[in-house]
C-alpha cells in the first residue's frame, strides 16, 4: 500500500475512533468467513462497525489520539477493530453471545469510556447493564417516592370521603 493510502487509513481511522464510546480488540483469524458475516450483521444491527486494519496503522491512530503505548498489547496478531458510537455495553454482550456460538472468537481485550479493559475483564463488561436499562432503573427509582405520596395522598382523600359519607349517614339517621 503506498504511503498516501496509508496517511489516509491512519485518518479515517482516527475519525472514527474520536467519535467511538468504545471499542474491542477481537481475534477472528480462525473463524469461518460465514459466521464472520454472521458477526458483521449482528453487530450492525446494533448501530457497531468491524474494521481490519494493520496493525501497525492502527497503533498509529490510536497514538495520535493520545492513547499510551499499553493499546499496543491489544494489536498483536490479526486483529478486528468492534467499534461503537452509541451505547459501549452492547457489543460485549452481543460478542459474548456470539462467542457462545463460535468458540473461536478470542477477545483481546476493550477500551470502552476512557478506560483500558484487558481481555480478563471482557466478562464483567458483557454483564453490565446497557445506557438504556440503566435510564430505565434510575427513571424507576426516581419514580417511587413519588408513587408513594401519590398513593398516600389517594389514601387520605379516601379516608377522608369515607368519614364524610359516615358523618352524613348518622346525621340522616338521627333526623329520622
Amino acid at each position: 500500500m503506498p504511503k498516501k493510502e496509508k496517511i489516509e487509513t491512519v485518518q479515517k481511522l482516527k475519525k472514527v475512533l474520536t467519535e467511538a464510546s468504545g471499542v474491542y480488540f477481537a481475534d477472528c483469524s480462525k473463524v469461518k468467513a460465514k459466521e464472520i458475516s454472521t458477526l458483521r450483521n449482528r453487530l450492525r444491527e446494533s448501530d457497531v462497525v468491524t474494521k481490519v486494519v494493520k496493525n501497525r496503522l492502527a497503533f498509529l491512530a490510536f497514538k495520535e489520539l493520545g492513547f499510551d503505548d499499553s493499546i499496543r498489547n491489544f494489536l498483536t496478531g490479526p486483529t478486528a477493530l468492534i467499534i461503537t458510537t452509541q451505547d459501549s455495553i452492547t457489543p460485549a454482550r452481543v460478542l459474548k453471545e456470539l462467542i457462545k456460538k463460535f468458540a473461536k472468537i478470542k477477545i483481546k481485550g476493550a477500551y470502552v469510556d476512557r478506560t483500558i479493559f484487558p481481555a480478563e475483564q471482557f466478562n464483567v463488561l458483557a454483564n453490565l447493564p446497557t445506557r438504556p436499562e440503566l435510564q430505565a432503573t434510575l427513571v424507576w427509582v426516581l419514580s417511587q417516592p413519588m408513587q408513594g405520596i401519590v398513593f398516600i395522598l389517594n389514601n387520605l382523600l379516601a379516608n377522608l370521603v369515607f368519614s364524610l359519607d359516615v358523618i352524613s349517614h348518622k346525621k340522616e339517621t338521627r333526623e329520622q
